[in-house]
């Protein structure tokens, strides 16, 4: 069984998505996000690949589950995590229609990541990437 927490920080931790087989009865995987197709969150990734690329993190590890939701849809949820660990993708999804949310993670701080891609100027991504090092 998996861990039930992935800690982002010292202090914060989220479910892990591969710890509740009711929430992975679909699929699970983790491991090197290239081997993933993210469907309907592929422009997501993307963009947070281009939006991190100045700042030389890539995202590398992740822990992905597709289930069924209690509508009987097929949902994935995931964590994703950078090489480096500084930066996290949440991509939460409720087993009720319509729960669902999409974050970003830097050094613990929590962006929706709406905001974080188009929210943010590369000026505002600069001094939240730089206020941690």
């Amino acid at each position: 069984m998996a861990e039930k927490y992935i800690y982002l920080t010292d202090t914060k931790k989220i479910t892990n998505p591969l710890y509740s087989q009711d929430k992975s009865d679909v699929f699970s995987y983790y491991g090197d996000i290239e081997n993933i197709d993210f469907e309907h969150q592929t422009k997501n990734y993307e963009a947070i690949v281009q939006t991190l690329e100045p700042f030389n993190i890539e995202l590398k590890d992740i822990w992905y589950a597709k289930f069924t939701n209690s509508v009987n849809q097929i949902r994935s949820h995931f964590l994703a995590k950078s090489e480096d660990g500084r930066v996290f993708w949440h991509k939460y999804e409720a087993m009720a229609p319509g729960g669902c949310q999409n974050k970003i993670f830097i050094d613990g701080k929590q962006i929706y990541l709406s905001l974080w891609l188009e929210g943010y100027s590369q000026t505002e991504r600069e001094l939240i990437v730089n206020s941690n090092q």
